[in-house]
């Protein structure tokens, strides 16, 4: 059996990401190759939402070939707080994922400065004048050109949102700094956004007009 014939028969019994899934891994796809347009095609054709796809063209519900990952993109979730199939999801009953939208919201806003911040005084309990002052919102710190305090309208500081949290929320957060300062895993982007993502489609328009 060929491999189009093969593709047809994966196709018809696990659905089209299977199928693609297959295709790639029968290719020799060398890492410069994946950089282009095609490479971001043929990875949302592998990991999209099946909501886009015909109904008979979807994965089917308990299929162990749902698993097949030639690409090894799903280890890039590895215990994800936002992820669903991570053991920290589910130990905080998904209050991590809020917890890390927090996170991304404040590091957004505030700098890189605020989660090194938080994790100094949620986590390592760090007690000093400046965090002190930080905390309860008395003015604003330079430090090495960083501006660390910002108000605005409604903010009545940090001290005040860490009173905010009931004892879940609180839990989730220090594990999610925890998780962030853990070895390497000290990012809050991906190599790949989530299939069927607002940034999923700018990655995929994006490549295809750099052609």
């Amino acid at each position: 059996m060929g491999v189009r014939e093969q593709y047809l028969t994966i196709l018809a019994e696990d659905g089209r990401r299977v199928a693609n899934r297959f295709a790639f891994a029968s290719l020799d796809v060398k890492g410069g190759e994946k950089k282009d347009g095609a490479w971001s095609d043929a990875f949302y054709g592998m990991y999209g939402p099946d909501d886009h796809l015909p109904e008979d063209e979807r994965m089917r519900n308990g299929n162990p070939a749902n698993d097949f990952d030639p690409t090894g993109w799903t280890h890039h979730y590895t215990n994800h707080p936002a992820d669903e199939r991570s053991p920290m999801y589910r130990l905080t009953n998904g209050a991590s994922k809020w917890a890390f939208d927090q996170l991304v919201d404040a590091k957004e806003f505030w700098g890189n400065w605020v989660i090194l911040f938080l994790h100094e005084v949620a986590v390592l309990k760090t007690s000093n004048e400046v965090f002190e002052a930080i905390a309860d919102d008395q003015g604003e710190f330079t430090k090495d050109g960083n501006r660390l305090c910002v108000w605005f309208a409604g903010w009545r500081g940090w001290g005040a949102w860490s009173d905010s949290l009931d004892a879940r929320e609180e839990n989730a957060l220090r594990k999610v700094l925890t998780w962030v300062f853990a070895g390497a895993t000290q990012t809050f982007t991906h190599k790949w956004p989530d299939p069927g993502t607002p940034e999923a489609e700018a990655l995929i328009a994006d490549t295809k007009g750099s052609k």
